[in-house]
């Protein structure tokens, strides 16, 4: 449990910077994905400060969703966002190539939401295939 809110489930991801869970939000209901820094990035927050500054202030239709953020009881950073059913753009690439029409609507989704982030003075140092989430596997629903 994670501010007393936050019921994990199961470990989903892990990196270098920490874990990504998923949970249950006991005052929603719903499910979300909690992300803990570990180690020498709990340390050292700045990066992910400023990602959940980020996604704090920022609403899209592509951009998913904050939900929370805080210390958990042993003083690691967290961030919890909504939750998302699909698979990584990377994921889909290996099942082959995008279609014209596939890379169009990516494109144009991916632009958009983009133009949301620098508006809002932010701008993405990590946009890669793995970091694009294609909610319920669809091109046209970028996240």
């Amino acid at each position: 449990m994670i501010a007393e809110r936050f019921e994990i489930e199961r470990l989903i991801a892990s990196g270098g910077m920490g874990h990504v869970y998923r949970a249950v939000d006991r005052l929603s209901g719903d499910r979300v994905a909690l992300k803990v820094l570990h180690g020498s990035a709990a340390r050292r927050p700045v990066r992910f400060e400023r990602e959940i500054q980020a996604l704090a202030e920022l609403r899209h239709p592509a951009i998913v969703r904050y939900v929370a953020s805080g210390v958990t009881g042993t003083g690691a950073p967290f961030l919890v966002m909504e939750w998302l059913e699909g698979v990584t753009l990377s994921e889909r690439l290996r099942e082959g190539p995008l279609s014209i029409a596939e890379a169009c609507a990516l494109g144009s989704a991916l632009a958009a939401a983009l133009a949301v982030v620098h508006e809002h003075g932010f701008i993405h140092r990590d946009l890669k295939p793995s970091n694009i989430f294609l909610v319920g596997g669809a091109v046209s629903v970028v996240t």
